[in-house]
């Protein structure tokens, strides 16, 4: 099967392999000797679109998460991504400040039995074309796990058990970019980067105590130039090395160690090369079988797959993914399964056979109760069959909450009234046109009516005030209040708050009986001045506000406490330092823990407007995250935003 060469996207919850087919990758994972070497020329799954990675020199397929692909920057930057097979970001991990100039990565197994390990090779000319070094750096640490959902914000994660080991060669300094771990033996193997044969290091680092020097054993040559990455199937029986522009490929006899295989002549293997792939310098087999991949440095590099052609039984290489979605909405199902000679293709909803559907990818618009249940893909070819399976949940109420409540105010204001705040919850913008509400004591018939064009946008809250307008109530409340925050006004009988007890009442747009609310909330007697809020961290709503918690404030007019705009504590504007890196310009920024930043541009700040790069950081701790940014990326004002 060939990929198509568009963009499509996975499902966008948990991955659950059914039984057929973890048994067809754990038949996989102990197969021996794959001997294919024809390849078809390589097509585009994706091309990566966050600006954070731009020079693209290592990728090693995940050992434990379907359908993941890691891959990191040349040079001293302290984070790896992991994206999927359509070149789109599912997470970031910051391994810490400890090399100098990393060339190359693998997965490979390491002292706990059982467990993928990431492996860095900082072992390149510290960013020196023409530097060597005698000393270099091998990174390991646990595999992280990633879900297979793309996320609307990407969070960043800190690596953990992370070991650095110092290598010496023994002869002599050399620049190296290519790395092999072998997962039979797990033996570290660094290849040099030679104009004629290149050398071959060997270490094994599961004796070796972090933070020790060993020094690494000279263990042959190759026969190839230039090498700057390096990979070797799940089994070990196939190791590719490529430069920018050629590949080559050795078969593995069982018992055989990497040197002594890369003795033999090797088969050309395809890859882009330049133009359309600058710098090529990475490259990585994919688990089951199906062939390699590659990538670029540049910006907005493109992931290319390159299909083995050999006869084969259907494998699957990215399941099936569950999720839970909106009534309305159009879910796409797509899973990466492929086969020699291609499969066919057929589909199942709760065991029934759907007619016509005979491609990897099923498409259901407008999705109802109907269409809820197991999913069902089987690919067949002539030598075997796999299934792929996946829960399609529906989801009717959307995740907007009522996250504060003012029934009674101060005494002595003027120019105050009740309110209440909806928040939501979801990760994109939800339009409210036509939703209504009231008070516990009212139903739909009276309740007031949204205007048309309201939108509450992803995170957002929407202040509702009675009688007011948004500018006496940003009077009122001061500049504490959010800019960004959406005031509206309403009025009606019977809408005012009750001070000794009463509620909100939410419903959409469609909805017919009272009791079809989509958020509510009852409180008790109020307390003058004191909102009712909610808590973020219970997710509980009814506690009345304390000054400083959760981002409640004073009034700028009255003695009233609450926190319009804020269901927590706003996180503080971020500190820039600016300083150029070896490859653009590096934005470092100060963080408080659970607090996210995006990366913005603008061709025009003194217009106001800017745009998301689509790079993004959420901060575990207080030690600071950074952006690096080209400097021919024709982009010329940047900006950290604090959300």
């Amino acid at each position: 099967m060939k990929f198509p060469p568009t963009k499509n996207r996975f499902l966008r919850q948990s991955v659950r392999i059914p039984g057929s087919a973890a048994a067809i990758l754990m038949a996989a994972q102990g197969a021996l000797a794959s001997t294919c070497t024809s390849f078809a020329p390589g097509v585009p799954l994706g091309s990566i679109d966050f600006t954070t990675l731009k020079e693209a020199s290592g990728l090693a397929v995940s050992g434990q998460n379907p359908g993941v692909v890691w891959t990191q920057n040349d040079g001293s930057g302290k984070r790896i991504f992991a994206v999927n097979l359509n070149a789109e970001l599912l997470l970031r991990c910051d391994f810490g400040s400890v090399a100098d100039d990393v060339e190359d990565m693998a997965v490979g197994p390491g002292p706990a039995a059982g467990t993928n390990y990431i492996y860095l090779s900082d072992a390149g000319g510290a960013q020196e074309e023409t530097s060597v070094r005698n000393q270099i750096r091998i990174v390991r640490f646990p595999e992280p796990t990633v879900s297979s959902e793309v996320p609307a914000s990407a969070p960043t994660v800190s690596a953990t058990g992370v070991e650095v080991f110092n290598l010496t060669y023994p002869d002599g300094s050399y620049d190296s970019e290519a790395l092999l771990v072998d997962p039979v033996t797990a033996d570290v193997f660094i290849v040099t980067k030679e104009s004629s044969a290149s050398r071959i290091y060997s270490v094994n680092l599961n004796t070796a105590a972090a933070g020790s020097t060993t020094v690494l054993t000279f263990a042959g040559t190759v026969d190839f130039t230039d090498p700057s990455g390096a990979t070797v199937s799940m089994d070990g029986s196939q190791i590719i090395i490529r430069n920018e522009d050629q590949a080559r490929l050795w078969n593995r006899q069982a018992g055989e160690s990497i040197p002594t295989a890369l003795t033999r002549p090797p088969v050309a293997i395809p890859v882009i090369g330049t133009p359309s792939e600058p710098n090529g310098e990475a490259v990585a087999f994919l688990r089951d079988g199906s062939g390699y991949l590659t990538i670029s440095e540049g910006e907005f590099p493109v992931l290319y797959h390159f299909a083995a052609q050999c006869p084969r039984a259907p494998t699957v290489a990215a399941p099936l993914a569950g999720q839970t979605v909106l009534a309305g909405s159009t879910v796409v199902l797509e899973a990466r399964i492929s086969g020699e000679p291609p499969p066919a293709f057929s589909w199942k909803l709760n065991g029934q056979p759907i007619p016509g559907q005979t491609a990897s990818t099923l498409t259901v618009p407008n999705f109802q109760i109907a269409n809820a249940g197991t999913y069902e893909l089987t690919a067949v070819n002539s030598l075997g069959s796999v299934t792929s399976s996946a829960e399609i949940t529906l989801r009717t109420m959307l995740n907007l909450r009522v996250t504060e409540v003012s029934s009674q105010q101060a005494a002595g204001g003027s120019g105050i009234a009740d309110w209440w705040e909806l928040t939501s919850f979801e990760p994109a913008p939800v339009s409210l046109a036509g939703w209504r509400f009231n008070d516990s004591g009212g139903g739909l018939g009276s309740a007031f009516v949204f205007p048309a064009g309201l939108t509450i946008p992803a995170g957002g809250s929407i202040i509702f005030v009675e009688d007011l307008t948004a500018a006496q109530f940003r009077s009122w409340w001061g500049t504490s209040m959010p800019a960004a925050a959406q005031v509206v006004t309403y009025s009606g009988n019977g809408l005012a708050f009750s001070a000794s007890d009463d509620g909100v009442r939410l419903w959409n747009a469609t909805a017919t009986e009272d009791a079809d609310t989509v958020a509510s909330v009852d409180f008790a007697q109020a307390t003058a001045g004191v909102t009712f809020n909610y808590d973020p961290s219970t997710g509980l709503f009814g506690a009345l506000s304390q000054a400083g918690v959760n981002g409640v404030f004073k009034a700028a007019t009255t003695a009233d406490i609450g926190s319009p705009g804020l269901y927590r504590a706003a996180v503080p504007v971020p500190v820039l330092t600016i300083t150029k890196s070896a490859t653009g310009i590096r934005l470092d920024f100060t963080t408080v823990p659970g607090g996210t930043y995006l990366l913005e541009f603008s061709g025009d700040p003194a217009a106001g407007t800017w745009e998301p790069t689509g790079d993004t950081f959420t901060a575990t701790n207080d030690d600071g995250g950074f952006f690096e940014v080209p400097l021919n990326g024709g982009r010329s004002f940047y900006r950290v935003r604090a959300q």
